[in-house]
């Protein structure tokens, strides 16, 4: 049984609808929120997202800098914040797409900042980064086993390079489970007791 995100609404991945672009690219079904004008609603605009690819990112910094070169009282290392956040439209602007084939692209990133509130782009912005780390081709330790594959394989290295095949966002929770198997190992009780800590029972 496929896991819910819950970043998602609870979906599956199967459930995202997802759409192979001509061009490889793939595109999840999603909706970004707009204002109803003149009243306090809030309606869903359905769009596709466009899961971005590394030159994605590097064109979406290239126009975050022409943007920036039009205004010349901004300079990109004194206005870092504001020149993160005009980057982030752009990658937004590239990712956000029509639902109707061939799935142009829905706004420039002027437009996104001035027809939809920052809290709308920012929800949207965070399922785009989920969509990405689902989509890492680098292996995911989903089970079990797979965590203690990858813990042996760490303890044979004698390094942490296995973890770099992983997904990013998994390494941080693979290195606190093995922290927690460490605790509960003789040693580890040994030094815990030495140190005053209680630890769980196995």
């Amino acid at each position: 049984m496929e896991a819910k995100i819950a970043e998602v609404g609870g979906r599956t991945w199967s459930e995202l609808e997802v759409v192979d672009a001509e061009d490889g690219h793939r595109l999840v079904r999603d909706v970004i929120r707009e204002k109803v004008p003149g009243s306090d609603k809030v309606k869903d605009v359905p769009v596709m997202v466009r899961i971005p690819r590394p030159m994605d990112l590097v064109t979406a910094r290239v126009d975050a800098r022409v943007a920036f070169a039009k205004h010349k009282a901004l300079d990109a290392d004194r206005d870092k914040d504001l020149f993160d956040e005009i980057e982030q439209l752009c990658i937004l602007a590239k990712a956000i797409r029509t639902v109707d084939a061939p799935h142009a692209q829905l706004a420039t990133w002027e437009e996104l900042a001035s027809r939809y509130d920052e809290g709308s782009l920012q929800d949207i912005l965070g399922r785009l980064t989920v969509y990405r780390q689902m989509v890492d081709p680098r292996v995911s330790a989903k089970t079990e086993e797979d965590v203690w594959k990858l813990i042996f394989a760490v303890a044979r290295a004698g390094n942490l390079l296995p973890l770099v095949g992983i997904e990013q966002h998994e390494q941080p929770s693979l290195l606190v489970t093995m922290a927690s198997q460490a605790t509960l190992s003789p040693t580890g009780r040994r030094y815990a007791q030495s140190f005053g800590i209680s630890t769980p029972d196995p």
